[in-house]
């Protein structure tokens, strides 16, 4: 796998967000349920579609939110930079802007 995706941790456990999360009718897969298919192709992908993710679903903005690379050969995820999500919007109608430290 090659690829880059987002890294959530909330109370609920650690998930990677997915790509064609329509298709796949899940914003977020269990590592070892990750496939080349799910991974983004560049770290700006992975934020844009994060984005989207929240609002669709802003109770996901409290979980903490790391980007990770997935890297040939090695099939293991590699923390790249943490990423924050700030609501400018309000809760009925959530715009949220995603910032990578």
């Amino acid at each position: 796998m090659t690829g880059y995706t987002i890294k959530s941790v909330s109370e609920e456990g650690t998930y990677y967000l997915c790509k064609n999360w329509e298709k796949n009718k899940t914003f977020w897969k269990e590592k070892e349920f990750m496939t080349d298919g799910d991974l983004y192709k560049s770290p700006s992908y992975a934020v844009k579609y994060l984005k989207k993710v929240l609002e669709k679903m802003p109770g996901y903005a409290t979980d903490d939110f790391t980007l990770v690379m997935c890297q040939d050969e090695q099939n293991c995820f590699v923390e790249c930079a943490e990423v924050k999500a700030f609501n400018m919007g309000d809760e009925w109608e959530p715009k949220f802007q995603v910032v990578i430290n």
